[in-house]
């Protein structure tokens, strides 16, 4: 089966040296020339400032076990 982006779709992207999976939600739907924007999910670290308009609690997704925030400075195209 085909993964399809759809507005909404979250997905795990293997990156980083060890490859560790990060969450990944789409922003929108596709453009005139099938582009969404895409967005990364990281884990709220104490002491470390994050972006407090959208934060996901504990639950929100199975792979999210602590609570996260989407990162909107990180927000990339994809097809």
């Amino acid at each position: 089966m085909t993964f399809v982006l759809r507005k909404g779709s979250a997905f795990l992207v293997p990156s980083g040296p060890r490859d560790l999976l990060h969450l990944h939600i789409v922003l929108t739907e596709a453009d005139a020339d099938g582009m969404h924007l895409v967005a990364t999910v990281s884990s709220v670290k104490e002491g470390i400032e994050h972006d407090k308009t959208c934060v996901l609690p504990v639950g929100e997704h199975a792979f999210i076990t602590k609570p996260s925030y989407v990162v909107y400075g990180l927000t990339t195209q994809m097809r």
